[in-house]
């Protein structure tokens, strides 16, 4: 069961980032991005113990505090390698690395029981890849295509805050990495018509999430959510007059 807070305050954020960015030549960038965020009353996700079931709910926490590293790179292999020709095959990829902590004082952690005290942010992963490859091929004057690969990961990352009342306490969890591979075709045909066909999930990951087991003498995860989502196909198409 998921339950709704009336009572939620909006959160306050405060931003500082510093970037470096280089471009070697029109299609290549490369940049470095620090930042760091403080966030007054972050709102996080909670379960916590309904009787018969676990029952999900959102409230404010103290404050959290975020710092990290963002690295971005486009280009192409026709700079790489310094042939014209190849300039229509490019790449890029954007590395995210984080840390992140939340705070509770003790008058919240009265009122909300939470599981930890000290722990990342809801929603937080400490690693963040995206990645593509594209390869753009002129057909005829009339039709343009551009063939893409997408891929993205992320770490492991806390889905719902763990806490609980008396006897009953649960520990956080956790979203598992989920790896995901696409395969994009898109076209330009004429002045203004646009098609393009996608393939998603390509390597058919499990979407799983999992919470600590804390049972004495058991060890490992046990697995809440835990399936597959599949491979999806989409078309589309355009017209821009």
């Amino acid at each position: 069961m998921i339950l709704g807070n009336t009572d939620l305050e909006n959160s306050d954020n405060l931003n500082i980032d510093l970037k470096y960015e280089i471009f070697p030549d029109n299609n290549s960038l490369f940049s470095v991005n620090l930042f760091s965020k403080v966030i007054d009353n972050p709102i996080e996700r909670l379960i916590a113990d309904s009787g018969s079931f676990i029952r999900t709910v959102f409230d404010n926490t103290d404050q959290a505090t975020l710092f990290g590293a963002e690295f971005e790179l486009q280009s192409t292999l026709g700079f790489l390698l310094q042939k014209e020709e190849l300039n229509n095959i490019s790449f890029g990829a954007n590395v995210t690395l984080m840390n992140s902590e939340v705070s509770i004082s003790d008058e919240l952690q009265q009122e909300l029981n939470l599981t930890n005290t000290s722990r990342r942010l809801q929603g937080a992963s400490d690693f963040l890849l995206n990645a593509d490859v594209n390869y753009d091929v002129t057909f005829s004057p009339k039709l343009k295509s551009k063939f893409t690969l997408l891929f993205n990961t992320f770490s492991e990352r806390i889905s719902s805050v763990g806490s609980g009342t008396g006897s009953v306490q649960y520990q956080d969890e956790f979203e598992q990495p989920f790896n995901n591979l696409s395969f994009i075709w898109a076209n330009k045909i004429g002045s203004g018509l646009e098609a393009s066909f996608k393939v998603n999930n390509l390597l058919d990951d499990t979407y799983e999430r999992t919470i600590v087991n804390s049972n004495p003498g058991q060890d490992g995860n046990l697995s809440r959510v835990s399936y597959k989502i599949g491979t999806s196909l989409s078309l589309s198409c355009s017209y821009k007059f």
